[in-house]
């Protein structure tokens, strides 16, 4: 979470959402692995698709951030 006090911090949020996608693609490489010991198993299924689904969402949010929030 952020801190109140930097809230407003464009640089802080960028931050926040680059570390938050490196942690989906962890999240994801894991849930593959899985994947391939269970591949009948729904739940990893469902898993795969959510990260998969959350990565490319957070692809989007930080490639359409204004240029100078990127700076």
């Amino acid at each position: 979470p952020i801190h109140p006090r930097l809230r407003n911090n464009r640089e802080v949020h960028l931050d926040y959402l680059k570390h938050l996608k490196e942690s989906v693609e962890t999240l994801r490489e894991i849930v593959e692995e899985a994947k391939v010991e269970r591949p009948l198993d729904r739940s990893l299924a469902s898993a795969c698709l959510y990260t998969k689904h959350s990565q490319e969402l957070l692809e989007y949010v930080i490639g359409t951030c204004p240029k100078d929030f990127n700076k």
